[in-house]
């Protein structure tokens, strides 16, 4: 993910509040990112090779104190 589309998720996440979302994005050919979707509940369980650290960082900032 380009440093500028990170930046944009962070500023994003941050204005609504999130501390975890599932975000989908399509890149076009010119390698332009677009925004499809914002899911506050997203599944990843499916990504086998994702899913423990996913799990744990999700558990990590649900028990860091606000």
């Amino acid at each position: 993910m380009p440093a500028d589309v990170a930046d944009g998720v962070r500023s994003l996440m941050d204005t609504y509040g999130l501390r975890y979302a599932a975000l989908d994005f399509l890149v076009g050919h010119a390698g332009l990112w677009h925004l499809c979707d914002i899911n506050p509940a997203g599944q990843y369980g499916w990504i086998e090779a994702l899913r423990a650290p996913i799990t744990r960082a999700i558990a990590d900032e649900l028990e860091r104190q606000p």
